[in-house]
């Protein structure tokens, strides 16, 4: 279920990032809302971590991981 979630925000992050290109304060936008240091999506899926099962942290971090270098990639 976790890991869904991940794929999930991947899709929608790239859509919303395709929508802004070309844009700065809408890439700006989309910065904000994933990468933003107090409400990003990225730091809320982050903060999940802690809720999982032991079993199932190493698959969700190694997906939020991959998630977060994709984000920094894009955003870059």
């Amino acid at each position: 279920m976790a890991v869904e979630r991940l794929e999930e925000v991947r899709r929608t992050f790239l859509q919303d990032i395709e929508r802004a290109s070309g844009d700065a304060d809408a890439v700006e936008q989309v910065r904000i809302a994933y990468a933003g240091r107090k409400s990003g999506v990225l730091q809320e899926l982050t903060a999940a971590l802690r809720e999982l099962p032991n079993e199932a942290k190493r698959d969700y971090g190694r997906a939020l991981n991959e998630l977060k270098r994709l984000v920094e990639t894009r955003l870059d």
